[in-house]
């Protein structure tokens, strides 16, 4: 998200719970939400926003928001994933045919299903897998650029999970209505009031 969409959740939240709007809006408050939700979608949190505020009469966290996103915290779960693969690379070894020289081993089954498309992003799990034998993995631009492309594929499958109807028939086509509601056309106006300064780190 970036800091306008964020503040943009802010101000939602604000006038849907008046206490608490004036301790949110502040630079310093933007900032630091801004920061936190830095790698999440912001259609995925606008979702979580309008849903927290039709069900509690209490305003909600970051981590209160990020509790009603599918899946949650994305960066979280993209870790996890990264995790698990170094793991696996560390816990076999290669394998070695008859009559061929050695192999890596076959590609695990992943806990998440995006795991496997964020290894194909950066060359699959036979080159990872030969890469670190050979010393040149562990490299950092290797764990970002797998956890750039988890993230991706997340948020767009997030997407297409708030897009969805729902079983019930209900569907989420009034979420629409009421985000455009809650934001309204002013939310844009306080923008111009704030100046982020939001970390990049």
């Amino acid at each position: 998200m970036t800091p306008q969409e964020t503040l943009s959740v802010i101000e939602a939240l604000a006038r849907a719970y008046p206490q608490w709007g004036s301790k949110a809006a502040t630079k310093e408050a933007v900032g630091t939400w801004a920061m936190v939700l830095r790698d999440d979608d912001y259609i995925a949190v606008k979702a979580a926003a309008v849903a927290h505020i039709r069900e509690s009469e209490y305003p909600p966290t970051i981590a209160g928001l990020l509790k009603r996103i599918p899946g949650g915290d994305v960066a979280e779960v993209a870790s996890t994933a990264w995790a698990e693969v170094e793991r696996a690379y560390s816990s076999t070894s290669f394998v070695t045919p008859p009559g061929c020289g050695p192999q890596p081993p076959p590609e695990p089954a992943w806990a998440h299903p995006n795991t496997h498309d964020a290894l194909d992003g950066i060359g699959g799990w036979n080159a990872f897998y030969w890469k670190r034998s050979e010393g040149e993995g562990h490299a950092p631009s290797e764990r970002k650029a797998f956890m750039g492309i988890f993230v991706s594929e997340r948020r767009a499958e997030d997407r297409e999970a708030l897009a969805e109807p729902r079983q019930d028939g209900g569907g989420l086509e009034p979420v629409g209505d009421v985000i455009a509601e809650i934001l309204g056309k002013d939310a844009t106006s306080r923008l111009t009031e704030l100046t982020l300064k939001v970390p990049t780190d």
